[in-house]
């Protein structure tokens, strides 16, 4: 998780800004009357201390498409290939950077207490997603305080250039060890990336940006399970893999059910990573295991299947389903991981 300084302005509208406004809200469809209680663009920087070629303003999914060209320079730096934008990841992107925006907080978890994998299901996603996530706040909480004050988003959703350069490059710019987002911007498993950008402000209350890449692993078709279930229930996996994909395992891990947060906790909070416990694994191989998973090649494609009957000893909470596979030679890799809560039975 990235964090940068907080972003110090005006509340008041400069000229400049009421003249782009107008235009941004024209162009938006919005009442130009409104714009002013919704506070300046002041996440925007001043445009002379900026390239020529940086100071053009995006709209929103223009924004994203930028941000997305930015990516893919810097994986094409290292040699890895090209990622393309994902509908399911930026939706559940978009979501999550709204609600930081809003709520005045930077975090991989939200206030329900949910981590990436849960927010990408709920979203419909399937595949597996490694998040980053970037917050330039001012109004948020402290640390004596518990909640920050909630600013809108604004009408225009609009951002500068140099702003999504900063962004990019404050992933990709990380030194070892502590270069977490720079290492998922170039993971070679990674084919696809969504991305949420967000803008919150207030006149008087401050001004909030804040972004969420989620990237994907996108190798098969899987087919659904449910969202909960109860002691005791049995369900299926089944799923497709594209051609060259060899599955390997799947995994049951645990971790307690989520709660609810804090403003002031979630900006605590560091980074995420998948549960430790493991409750089951299940292998592809005969020679692994008594009850190997159903795997069987159809068009050159591994189609496979898998039936679980939850076991009495297994605690309520919520169960990461990791399928692991290799992709024409390359190392394991989790290629989805999907969430499942598992409810007392009574």
């Amino acid at each position: 998780m990235l964090g940068c300084g907080k972003c110090v302005g005006d509340s008041n509208l400069k000229n400049d800004e009421i003249n782009w406004l107008i235009k941004a809200a024209s162009a938006l469809g919005i009442m130009c009357l409104m714009l002013p209680a919704f506070g300046a663009l002041e996440h925007l920087p001043d445009e002379q201390a900026m390239p020529s070629e940086q100071r053009e303003i995006l709209e929103q999914d223009a924004a994203k498409q930028y941000m997305l060209k930015l990516i893919n320079r810097d994986r094409a730096s290292v040699g890895a290939s090209p990622v393309v934008l994902d509908d399911v990841a930026s939706k559940a992107g978009q979501v999550h950077s709204d609600e930081m925006a809003m709520n005045g907080y930077m975090s991989h978890w939200t206030m329900d207490g949910h981590k990436p994998d849960q927010r990408y299901n709920e979203s419909g996603g399937k595949d597996s997603v490694m998040e980053n996530v970037y917050g330039s706040m001012e109004g948020s909480a402290s640390d004596n305080s518990k909640e920050a004050n909630k600013l809108p988003l604004h009408p225009a959703q609009v951002f500068h250039k140099y702003e999504l350069d900063k962004i990019e490059s404050s992933f990709f710019n990380e030194k070892p060890p502590n270069d977490g987002h720079r290492v998922n911007i170039i993971d070679p498993n990674h084919t696809s990336v969504g991305i949420g950008l967000s803008f919150a402000s207030a006149v008087g209350m401050g001004v909030r940006t804040a972004c969420a890449e989620e990237f994907s692993n996108h190798y098969g078709e899987y087919g659904d399970i449910p969202a909960q279930i109860k002691l005791g229930d049995k369900f299926s996996l089944t799923g497709k893999l594209a051609k060259g994909v060899d599955l390997k395992s799947i995994d049951l891990r645990w971790e307690a059910l989520p709660k609810p947060m804090t403003v002031a906790a979630l900006n605590k909070t560091s980074g995420y990573s998948m549960p430790d416990k493991i409750v089951i694994s299940y292998f592809a191989d005969p020679s692994q295991t008594n009850d190997p998973i159903n795997v069987k090649k159809v068009d050159e494609q591994e189609v496979y299947s898998l039936d679980i009957a939850t076991d009495k000893d297994w605690q309520p909470g919520l169960y990461y389903i990791t399928t692991w596979a290799v992709n024409k030679g390359s190392e394991e890799a989790v290629i989805s991981c999907r969430t499942i809560e598992l409810l007392p039975k009574n």
